[in-house]
């Protein structure tokens, strides 16, 4: 393919615990785009803001260097520094000297780092879902390491779009998890969660009859652990996961250390002390929502910006 060719695109996406890498392309005549590659580096950028909400001259240079170094790839694959869309959210929308890492980027490789607002970045994951899925109602939320988007769907159109600091790794730091919790500690981590949700007079009449569609890193991951297989990787778009299974991983692994956690099958050990969590947010977004299961997606913002990206040039 030409480097210049409008069917490939590059998505590199800054998010609170990864910094992302999707390669798409889209076929002549086609509305559907195919994602060929994807890579990812965990930089865990939210834990490296300090109390005044600058991140750390470290955190901003393995950001930028992790972004110089998808480029390279890029370019290897034929795809010109045109043909990539650069965008950052929770962690690097939060930080005072964000500014930093834009400059750098766009010094470094004459690319424009966007800031996706917490707005932005929920549309383009519902539109990411509902290409792959027809959905007329229900509730459609991403779970990452920074943040919690929650969007209301209603005949089709999407409303009472919602963010919350209720990511998984930004939990980590308020209770982390290194012990097996106590009942106590368990019930503390889960009341400030459902504290969150009790402001959202809408949640409880969204998800009656209706679909409840999680995605992200941490739902991804949930569902994952779920449905581990030993003798093969499993793939979890379209799993339906219900309240009753993530009961019973936060039973397990609230019994556990945290180094006991890291070596059960199908946890990553880098994302150990997310899971407990990121499973309780789930746990506590289904049962405000009044909803006994979720479905996973596959989508992500990535395929967003992609679709918004050939809409564009179309």
């Amino acid at each position: 393919m030409s480097a210049t060719a409008p069917n490939e695109l590059a998505i590199i996406d800054i998010g609170g615990n990864a910094v992302n890498l999707a390669l798409f392309m889209r076929h002549p005549g086609s509305t559907e785009i195919v994602r060929t590659y994807r890579a990812s580096q965990r930089l865990r950028l939210i834990e490296e803001m300090d109390g005044n909400g600058f991140l750390s001259q470290a955190a901003i240079l393995n950001a930028e260097n992790t972004i110089v170094t998808y480029c390279s790839w890029c370019e290897s694959a034929g795809i010109s520094i045109r043909n990539v869309v650069c965008v950052a959210t929770s962690a690097v929308r939060e930080a005072n000297n964000r500014d930093v890492l834009v400059d750098a980027v766009r010094s470094r490789l004459d690319l424009q780092l966007k800031i996706l607002t917490g707005e932005e970045e929920a549309a383009l994951g519902v539109d990411a879902v509902r290409h792959s899925l027809a959905m007329e109602n229900g509730i459609v939320f991403d779970l990452g390491g920074g943040d919690l988007h929650i969007t209301r769907v209603l005949r089709g159109r999407s409303t009472n779009m919602t963010g919350l600091p209720l990511g998984a790794l930004r939990l980590s730091r308020h209770f982390p998890h290194r012990s097996a919790l106590s009942q106590g500690q368990l019930e503390a981590l889960s009341a400030f969660v459902l504290a969150k949700f009790a402001r959202l007079s809408w949640l409880a009449k969204s998800a009656s009859g209706a679909s409840v569609i999680g995605f992200g890193g941490t739902v991804r991951d949930l569902a994952e652990f779920i449905a581990t297989d030993p003798h093969k990787k499993q793939n979890v778009d379209g799993m339906v996961v219900s309240v009753e299974q993530v009961d019973e991983v936060i039973r397990l692994l609230s019994s556990l250390s945290l180094d006991e956690v890291r070596l059960l099958p199908g946890m990553p050990p880098e994302r150990g002390d997310m899971a407990l969590n990121g499973a309780i947010v789930v746990r506590e977004l289904l049962r405000a929502a009044r909803a006994d299961q979720m479905q996973i997606n596959g989508a992500s913002i990535r395929e967003g910006l992609a679709l918004q990206h050939f809409a564009a040039i179309s």
